[in-house]
């Protein structure tokens, strides 16, 4: 499998339209954590990968018990990217896209989510 850093990535767990994430474990710490990547086409564009630095520096400052925590921000050389990667609590679980396949959410648990 690949790594970044101290981080093995182990599978893919969700995309959007900025970045991916992925499951990985901390060889250092052998817990399971998420990392989230600027995607490859736009891992050289600079102001892609300020506004992942900008996330990661805003969820940081935030401490709630329904945000997951930032762990550490890593760049990868390895692949010729340049690649900037919010390492994060990883919390299991399924998708919000993955529950609303299966129909509406019911109005406790749309504002639970909210």
């Amino acid at each position: 499998m690949p790594q970044i850093g101290p981080y093995r990535l182990l599978e893919s767990i969700g995309a959007g339209g900025m970045g991916e994430v992925f499951l990985a474990e901390d060889t250092r710490l052998h817990r399971r954590v998420a990392l989230k990547a600027v995607r490859e086409t736009g891992a050289g564009n600079l102001e892609l990968r300020q506004r992942l630095l900008r996330e990661a520096q805003a969820i940081a400052a935030l401490n709630h018990p329904r945000i997951a925590a930032i762990y550490d921000i890593v760049e990868s050389h390895d692949d010729g990217t340049g690649r900037s990667w919010i390492v994060m609590e990883y919390v299991p679980g399924e998708t919000l896209r993955r529950r609303l396949q299966r129909g509406r959410l019911s109005r406790a648990e749309a504002l639970t989510i909210a």
